[in-house]
């Protein structure tokens, strides 16, 4: 359990040009307990949260004289896995360990792929959510076959790839980055 709270300046992004960027740093700071700090205002800035239920920081950065103000919203987990979390491997979602995707300190997150999300959710989660995909009668795929196409998909493989898995399922390969991106969103 992390005690004591350690601020940092916000992550550069990449969506940002440098002026901006500055800015963005400038106004706002980033905690190992998933808070956020306003140098404007010198206060814990409030955040909401995203339809999909993630905590959200809004901000606009750059000037509308200049042309160049820009609305940002970005995940807060996100900028704590980036400040707070090492990532050698490069990879590219942040884990809520416990699935609770308000739960923003740095202890419950960690970096992973697509890939070991699935897994994570799929070995730890109690949820029926799950379950009841492979049980509607309108399901193309079998519990199974769910679990061959998170477990094997790699990016533009020959044998596991989106094509690959739609030739063997005999459905188009749009269903299966479908059934791929339903998984990614729920894991967001």
């Amino acid at each position: 359990m992390t005690c004591v709270e350690e601020w940092k300046p916000m992550p550069r992004l990449d969506k940002l040009s440098d002026e901006q960027n500055d800015e963005w740093i400038n106004k706002y700071q980033i905690s190992n307990h998933g808070r956020v700090w306003s140098n404007a205002t010198n206060m814990i800035r409030s955040c909401s949260n995203s339809k999909d239920g993630y905590v959200i920081i809004t901000a606009a950065v750059g000037s509308k004289s200049k042309g160049n103000l820009k609305s940002i919203n970005q995940r807060v987990h996100r900028m704590v896995g980036m400040q707070f979390i090492d990532n050698p491997e490069n990879k590219p979602q942040i884990n809520h360990i416990n699935f609770i995707k308000t739960d923003n300190r740095v202890e419950n997150l960690e970096w992973c792929t697509l890939q070991e999300n699935i897994k994570h959710y799929r070995e730890t989660s109690n949820d029926e959510h799950l379950k009841s995909k492979w049980e509607s009668p309108y399901s193309r795929f079998t519990e199974e076959q769910y679990k061959y196409i998170w477990d094997n998909y790699k990016e533009k493989h020959k044998e596991f790839g989106a094509r690959a898995l739609a030739r063997k399922f005999g459905v188009h390969h749009c269903t299966i980055l479908k059934v791929l991106k339903e998984k990614e969103n729920e894991l967001r």
